[in-house]
């Protein structure tokens, strides 16, 4: 699946455009917009070759619309099959994670009226039991 070139805009990417520059040569620049009929690319490289040097600034910066029939070749940095197959697993464990903490706030959430140390209410009559033989044994230790 080719990777979609919107995701890319505004990061840097790798271009051999042999139009501007006869080596051939790939070379780093920004990709600024994407059009119909080619890229608009931004870099230092390319407004050394396009503007005068009389006329530049170190604040100048040219944004050049390359037709895609003027670029031989287009790298793009993307992650391997391993990488994007290590995310999505860490994003689904994460999200396991979170619906289990989620899941023990809820389940562990104190009642109303601040009572957060007390041993919750029983409710079955075993608990019951262990619950009057405990008042049993602490009433006795206290005599």
């Amino acid at each position: 699946m080719p990777p979609k070139l919107n995701q890319y805009v505004n990061r840097a990417i790798l271009a051999s455009i042999p139009a501007f520059f006869e080596d051939g040569e790939c070379r780093v620049y920004t990709l600024r917009a994407i059009d119909s009929d080619g890229l608009w690319l931004e870099s230092p490289a390319l407004t050394n070759r396009l503007l005068p040097s009389h006329e530049r600034t170190t604040t100048t910066s040219l944004v050049v619309f390359v037709p895609t029939a003027q670029i031989s070749a287009l790298i793009l940095a993307a992650p391997s099959p391993v990488e994007e197959a290590s995310k999505t697993d860490a994003k689904t464990d994460a999200a396991k994670i979170g619906a289990q903490d989620a899941a023990t706030a809820t389940s562990t959430k104190p009642k109303q009226g601040g009572h957060e140390n007390r041993r919750p209410e029983p409710t079955r009559r075993a608990d019951t039991q262990e619950l009057s033989r405990n008042a049993k044994t602490k009433a006795a230790r206290k005599h």
